[in-house]
């Protein structure tokens, strides 16, 4: 478990109220493929409902928001899968969501099932830093309107990149897919080397500009996202939280352990 600090009463951005800190000692480790191995290094999360966020079937749009916040460090500056959530290796079917670098390109994709340009709704921005970031992405769950989904590094808000193709609005598929880190799964290319901690997943709650800040504001001292202040509405959404310091495990309240596949371990890289 995490260390937790001494409660703190603050202020921040207009979010007031007491919140407690956590510190990480650790990160997880990624290191691509690992020697006689088929597959890269990979933190897997069991299938469940709570981890698909659409409301519908069948791709009919009918999805929910959702919002995911990690500190990252790449280890080059290339392709890497972050997360997805799909079947097996090699599927050309069964995506859900997924977030990947192609070079100094963050790319986010919701599915109805495919890969495709026609099965994805996709938005992307530059950012080619292999310094540690602290990274929110989030979605409205309105897949049709515009800025649906939004990046926010080190607290600030980047611009999305215009002319992609994939503008499917079907909206996500519930699958039978675990979520994975470390591993796009779907393209055996963008296998992630680098470190990852204190990763965050929201469900039914698309974080706002200053959710964004008072998160990232804790800095070294994390602030505990399921312990929030008065004003921080995203304390009660949290669907997952895989700190990966002491361990793999989820703290927050499924139980949603992580699995490490491979040489995936922790490291004591930590942010600051």
């Amino acid at each position: 478990m995490l260390g937790l600090g001494t409660s703190i009463s603050a202020l921040h951005d207009g979010i007031t109220g007491v919140y407690n800190t956590t510190t990480n000692t650790k990160s997880l480790e990624f290191t691509g493929y690992s020697s006689g191995t088929s597959n890269p290094d990979t933190l897997t999360v069991d299938d469940d409902d709570l981890l698909s966020f659409t409301a519908g079937t069948n791709g009919d749009g009918v999805d929910l928001p959702f919002s995911a916040a990690f500190w990252i460090k790449r280890g080059e500056s290339s392709g890497h899968g972050i997360f997805t959530k799909n079947l097996a290796s090699g599927a050309t079917s069964n995506l859900e969501y997924r977030l990947f670098y192609s070079g100094a390109t963050l790319f986010m994709d919701i599915s109805d099932g495919g890969k495709q340009n026609a099965d994805i709704k996709r938005t992307r921005w530059t950012n080619n830093s292999t310094n540690w970031q602290h990274i929110v992405v989030t979605y409205t769950g309105v897949v049709s309107s515009a800025e649906n989904m939004k990046c926010y590094v080190n607290g600030t808000k980047l611009s999305a990149l215009g002319g992609d193709q994939s503008t499917d609005d079907d909206g996500m598929e519930n699958q039978d897919g675990k979520l994975h880190l470390g591993n796009l799964l779907s393209d055996a290319n963008f296998d992630f080397k680098g470190h990852l901690a204190q990763f965050i997943m929201w469900r039914n709650h698309e974080l706002s500009q200053s959710e964004v800040n008072y998160l990232y504001a804790g800095g070294a001292t994390h602030r505990d996202p399921t312990k929030g202040a008065q004003d921080y509405d995203g304390s009660s959404k949290i669907v997952l939280w895989l700190p990966l310091d002491a361990d793999l495990n989820d703290d927050g309240p499924n139980g949603f352990n992580g699995t490490a596949v491979n040489s995936t371990a922790l490291d004591s890289t930590v942010p600051f």
